[in-house]
């Protein structure tokens, strides 16, 4: 469950100046000679204009892109950082490897983002199974990746610039890791190329519209950010970048969370706050070019959205109005089958877990919904929490009731950081053993493995 360059852009090609040798041929020269030199000229600036002009990116203009700065030369990467990280040794996986971050890449591939060892040094490890999680490897470590705020049970979701904590693959070729920065690959996670992005921090990646979207974020220090939010669309190619931003919007206060939630035609844009702090720093849906609010209205009492969730279909769920106390905290379960243009009410207060930070939802099929609670991993009253207090619910009937599993494994006291998909599946992580949960009835019953040590 990032900070733009301070350096000087790259000269953009059209502005190159003519070289030094053309600009010395003697004046004595023969016209014939003096015509070739100015064919090379146009040759140079023909060239320029056509590397501009076609920056990689698919044919055509995406909605909300700006052809003109579409067209503008890219600076260099933050920091000075490198460009491309280089192609490691596949390895085993390390025997404390935590897990951070999981994803499925399709064809029984999952990639993982977790907690390595970098000669001695926690570093961002990334692993991968072709065998739907039954054997890992360890096919590539970031050892220069800011680890600060990335290891642990309590880290903040606004990672600081140079963190990588997240990661997503849209194929078993193609994937991103990203938290302060973002970084991609295009030959299964062996070597990676950096990407410049707007904003100071990349806080979600996702899969719309056949496009590749980044959520960023400006103003951001400590675990929270006070500026504007950007969704900016990611071009392809070998030289990877962010296209214009085709959309933005600045929340009402700082905020320590920001997801962008996919449900069918529709894009959905949720900002978060500590929970029970009541402020509310929005919600937008994706239309044109531009981010509209969100707006549940009588549905959750004038309250913000808590989570989230959609799928293929326009159907998206959410809870809200939360209610928090010391051992629980309630939530309204809220559904709308338009994509959020309208909500209706589910249950007034039918979904409690145990208070234990923020929540997280999913749902296969807008019917079985997954909700969980967790981090940081103590009760609001300093109680620290036992098997009792499962972190867990499950829904089969849209969310208008919900239920502890029924079975399988206990979860793990400290609660879960992540619920997702795997097609009918259900994937947990939890910081507090740093393993991968999976349900394959939905959500009923849960099993656990490990991740770490594979591949010796």
């Amino acid at each position: 469950m990032t900070p733009p360059s301070e350096q000087a852009p790259r000269t953009p090609a059209r502005e190159r100046r003519v070289p030094g040798w053309l600009r010395r041929l003697a004046p004595q020269r023969s016209w014939i000679a003096q015509l070739a030199a100015f064919g090379a000229i146009g040759l140079c600036l023909i060239g320029a204009w056509t590397i501009v002009r076609d920056p990689f990116a698919p044919t055509g203009v995406a909605q909300g892109e700006t052809v003109a700065d579409a067209q503008q030369a890219q600076p260099p990467a933050p920091g000075g950082a490198a460009d491309v990280e280089g192609e490691q040794t596949i390895s085993a996986v390390d025997e404390k490897f935590v897990l951070w971050s999981v994803t499925n890449a399709g064809d029984d591939t999952l990639f993982g983002l977790g907690e390595g060892d970098c000669s001695g040094t926690p570093c961002p490890a990334l692993v991968r199974s072709t065998d739907d999680g039954k054997t890992w490897t360890q096919m590539h470590t970031f050892s220069s990746a800011d680890t600060s705020a990335a290891t642990g049970a309590t880290q903040p979701r606004v990672q600081p610039a140079g963190a990588l904590s997240e990661v997503l693959f849209t194929s078993p070729s193609t994937g991103y890791v990203y938290g302060g920065d973002l970084w991609v690959t295009r030959d299964g996670g062996r070597t990676f190329t950096h990407v410049d992005h707007p904003g100071s921090t990349v806080l979600d990646v996702v899969v719309h519209d056949k496009q590749t979207l980044a959520l960023t974020a400006s103003g951001c220090i400590q675990g929270t950010c006070s500026g504007r939010l950007e969704i900016s669309r990611l071009g392809g190619g070998d030289t990877p970048r962010l296209a214009q931003t085709i959309a933005a919007a600045t929340p009402t206060s700082q905020i320590d969370a920001a997801d962008l939630v996919v449900g069918g035609d529709s894009l959905i844009v949720l900002a978060g706050n500590e929970p029970g702090s009541g402020d509310a720093p929005g919600a937008w849906r994706l239309a044109g070019d531009s981010l509209a609010p969100l707006n549940p209205g009588s549905a959750c009492s004038g309250k913000p959205f808590s989570a989230i969730a959609g799928n293929g279909t326009n159907r998206l769920v959410a809870v809200c109005d939360e209610a928090v106390s010391a051992k629980t905290t309630s939530f309204t379960t809220v559904t709308s089958t338009d994509g959020g243009g309208t909500w209706q009410l589910l249950g007034t207060g039918n979904l409690s877990l145990p208070t234990q930070g923020g929540i997280s939802l999913a749902t296969s099929d807008g019917e079985h919904i997954v909700a969980a609670s967790g981090g940081p991993r103590t009760a609001a009253d300093a109680t620290t929490r036992t098997s009792d207090d499962n972190p867990l619910r499950v829904s089969s009937d849209g969310g208008r009731s919900w239920s502890e599993p029924s079975g399988g494994d206990d979860a793990p006291t400290g609660g879960m950081d992540d619920v997702r998909t795997l097609g009918q599946e259900f994937l947990a992580l939890s910081r507090t053993d740093g393993e991968l949960w999976r349900s394959s009835d939905r959500g009923g019953r849960w099993t656990h493995t490990s991740v770490a040590g594979h591949g010796g």
